[in-house]
């Protein structure tokens, strides 16, 4: 078991290594479209990687590996949507999908202020700003990864 894990980890930092190697990764910011959503996903995959590796290598006893599960969770979801913004070629869709996730969870949070007390000026304009927002169909997929899996996987 321990060669598996130890395999897996050598590969994702290679793959880390030479992606970063790729001119196209070093020339995506001439895409403005796709940059900051792409250097955004892919540090947050770095990131959490290196940060599970920490974890399971940890001389503490006090921390186990379980408590990399809740990172290698979020890790396969970053993993999902770098590997969505790397496949789709339609990168002005990218860019709307990522601004409608934005708007989404600017809504969630203005649906949860709602209830708060004493608010301030300015949350009753964040409030009223995203209040009733929809996120549009063509982009949900971006909010619930589980959503776009069952529906591809139907005959």
């Amino acid at each position: 078991m321990v060669d598996k894990v130890e395999l897996i980890d050598n590969t994702f930092k290679r793959a880390f290594f030479e992606m970063e190697e790729t001119d196209e990764f070093v020339n995506i910011s001439a895409n403005q479209d796709v940059a900051k959503v792409f250097y955004t996903l892919y540090n947050r995959c770095k990131r959490l990687f290196i940060t599970m590796l920490y974890i399971k290598e940890a001389s503490d006893k006090n921390i186990t590996c379980v408590e990399a599960l809740a990172l290698l969770r979020t890790f396969m979801e970053a993993n999902l949507h770098l590997t969505y913004v790397m496949s789709e070629t339609n990168t002005t869709a990218i860019k709307e999908g990522y601004e409608a996730l934005e708007k989404n969870s600017h809504a969630k949070r203005a649906a949860k202020l709602k209830h708060a007390d004493n608010l301030s000026e300015a949350d009753k304009e964040f409030i009223k700003e995203y209040e009733g927002y929809e996120m549009p169909r063509a982009y949900k997929f971006l909010d619930d990864m589980r959503s776009q899996l069952i529906v591809t996987q139907k005959p």
